[in-house]
């Protein structure tokens, strides 16, 4: 979709040439990056209803979010029992847009996903330190480079307690707890559907 905004400013003496004209914009980046062909703004300047300058510039650059990684699923269960309830193992892929130290996952819905007992590995089965893991939610530290694949298994795994749509929060972070900030989030839906 195009996204646009229009802003007009009617003046009671006409601007001439080489006046400088200021504002201050505070807009929501989209989602995603615009195609070039419509990733500019434009002014125009009329006098009298009669066009007399216009100007196009190339906009900011808009920065991808967490993606999915092509050819996988958001979210695959691993395990042998995939049924509600069930104590079972999850693979996540993905792809961030940003360095990061720690990626931070957590279940919405269905109701009832139990991280406390839960191990990490990558792909490489190389355990990833957890470093927490309480209800919905477990972090784990992990080095994540700019559009490289990620792949983590989660082991042990307590599924959600009813059956439905899964829909999980990814959020990726850099540095310590002291200075830890976030670098992206992607709140996926409909990842996958548990079994009841």
């Amino acid at each position: 979709s195009i996204h646009r905004m229009e802003m007009v400013w009617l003046e009671t003496v006409p601007l001439y040439s080489g006046v400088k004209i200021r504002f201050r914009l505070k807009t929501v980046n989209p989602e995603y990056p615009q195609p070039n062909m419509r990733d500019f703004w434009t002014a125009h300047q009329y006098i009298g209803g009669n066009l007399v300058a216009t100007t196009a510039v190339r906009s900011w650059e808009i920065l991808q979010q967490i993606e999915p990684t092509p050819n996988e699923p958001w979210l695959i269960i691993t395990g042998a029992d995939r049924r509600s309830g069930s104590v079972s193992s999850l693979r996540i892929y993905f792809r961030a847009s940003f360095r990061a130290d720690e990626v931070e996952v957590e279940f919405l819905t269905p109701p009832g996903f139990d991280f406390a007992r839960t191990n990490a590995v990558d792909n490489s089965t190389s355990g990833l330190p957890v470093i927490a893991a309480f209800g919905p939610k477990v972090s784990c530290q992990v080095q994540i480079l700019p559009n490289t694949e990620i792949v983590i298994n989660y082991l042990r795994v307590q599924l959600a307690s009813v059956g439905g749509m899964v829909d999980f929060r990814i959020r990726t972070y850099r540095g310590t707890d002291d200075n830890k900030v976030l670098q992206e989030s992607k709140l996926v839906t409909d990842a996958l559907r548990l079994a009841g």
